[in-house]
């Protein structure tokens, strides 16, 4: 990857990152199993509707403070205390602004998305919102150090005692959502505890070291980058999460129920994807010029290729993996998976490329390239939902990406000076570094 970065490192971060991604969803995925057989169709829709709200104000809300404290943590610009002391100042600026959003946009919504759903549960769905705020912000700072062992760690921690509070569904009719959207907020809130120790361990060891812009004031500085990010990342949510909302308006929470499911088995292919971002923006922020666009180049073609077995996977075996884990009462979701599954697979390439852009500050061209995505999106579904169902919804997304990405690579290959053939034509050379990196110990060169 370069004289400046280690390939060991990249490689172990992103086994790490990987592991933990998958051992987490197999978790989440067993819980998903429990929630659907245990509370029906419509049960399963109302809780992801509750889930929806607090991630809805997630995504606003942290206002692009983790890969922020990456970028400049990570990069060497400020030392540990410093950005410590920094981020616990812009958290409980973040958290009061969050829970404003999140009891305006409930009360908001009161009378119309969630009319049918229990005062109670909106309540207690509010307490998400401070509890992966400061989860996800604090991580960051295990991220920079690329400490992908101890972050996955976590995750799977969260996701193994989350399984373990849904089993009580099972053996107790009367239990209801409630009981999965509680068992939840706890297991957050315990990954939370557990970061916040990891991280002030790690503050505490690297406590001498100061860097030369240590006087700046870096609350605006954090707060200047993580809002045009944060722009960004908001408008990829609701590329990916505004057809629910929509389905949730025109066609019920049963329809809503059955294409969550699609949405979540066709995401199951980030794990891989997931897991390369994670090492890769602090990896490309430490690279510059042609060299960090040509690393990034590399990774997108190897992981697209790592990608496309699984998603054929899925792809063929649609219908009984569908009525095999969430029983035949699912079958609707079989046809809008499988289109989901291509739209997934076209946007992993577009996910990977905001790493890229976050590295070389070109944060408005996430922001130009989600919006127009996003304004796709939601034109489409409001003729196609009504028109087409749940099936209509996917296309949109389909379509929708396919832009997005479009998009993207055409900025991608401007910025970096790269040809075409430099992105998009796979070599037996990528083949090679793909299996090197699975058989033995890889990297990328």
């Amino acid at each position: 990857m370069g004289k400046e970065v280690e390939k060991k490192s990249f490689l172990r971060g992103v086994t790490w990152a990987f592991s933990g991604n998958a051992l987490s969803f197999l978790l989440s995925f067993a819980g998903s199993i429990i929630i659907a057989r245990m509370l029906g169709p419509e049960g399963k829709g109302l809780y992801s509707l509750l889930i929806l709200l607090p991630s809805s104000v997630f995504i606003v809300g942290k206002l692009g403070i983790p890969d922020a404290i990456v970028y400049f943590y990570g990069g060497k610009k400020l030392s540990a205390r410093k950005a410590y002391s920094t981020s616990f100042i812009v958290y409980f600026i973040i958290v009061l602004i969050s829970l404003a959003l999140y009891l305006a946009a409930a009360a908001f919504l009161r009378g119309s998305l969630f009319a049918d759903v229990k005062t109670s549960f909106l309540i207690v769905a509010g307490f998400l919102v401070p509890v992966e705020l400061f989860r996800k912000q604090f991580a960051a700072f295990l991220k920079a150090e690329l400490r992908m062992r101890d972050i996955s760690i976590v995750q799977v921690g969260i996701a193994l005692l989350f399984l373990l509070f849904l089993l009580p569904l099972i053996f107790n009719p009367g239990l209801n959502v409630g009981w999965a959207l509680g068992s939840r907020i706890f297991a957050n809130f315990v990954g939370s505890l557990w970061v916040f120790f990891l991280v002030r361990g790690l503050v505490e060891k690297r406590g001498d070291e100061v860097s030369s812009e240590e006087n700046k004031n870096w609350v605006p500085i954090f707060l200047g980058y993580g809002i045009l990010n944060q722009i960004g990342i908001l408008l990829v949510f609701f590329v990916l999460k505004a057809d629910q909302f929509m389905i949730k308006y025109f066609l019920g929470s049963e329809k809503l129920g059955f294409y969550s499911v699609s949405v979540g088995l066709a995401q199951n292919i980030w794990l891989v994807s997931a897991s390369v971002s994670a090492v890769l923006l602090p990896t490309l922020s430490r690279l510059y010029g042609e060299e960090k666009a040509r690393v990034a180049a590399r990774v997108l073609r190897t992981t697209m290729l790592a990608v496309l077995p699984l998603s054929l996977i899925l792809l063929i075996f649609a219908s009984p993996i569908i009525k095999f884990f969430y029983s035949p009462r699912f079958s609707p979701s079989i046809g809008p998976f499988r289109i989901l599954m291509v739209a997934t697979y076209v946007f992993t390439f577009r996910n990977l490329l905001d790493e890229y852009f976050r590295s070389t500050g070109l944060l408005k061209v996430n922001i130009l390239t989600h919006g127009a995505a996003l304004a796709l999106n939601i034109l489409l579904n409001l003729f196609w939902i009504p028109a087409y169902g749940i099936r209509g919804a996917a296309l949109a997304s389909l379509v929708s990406y396919v832009v997005d990405a479009l998009l993207g690579g055409l900025f991608f290959l401007k910025s970096g000076g790269l040809r075409a053939t430099e992105v998009f034509s796979f070599s037996w050379k990528d083949l090679g570094l793909l299996l090197e990196g699975i058989f033995r110990r890889g990297g990328v060169s």
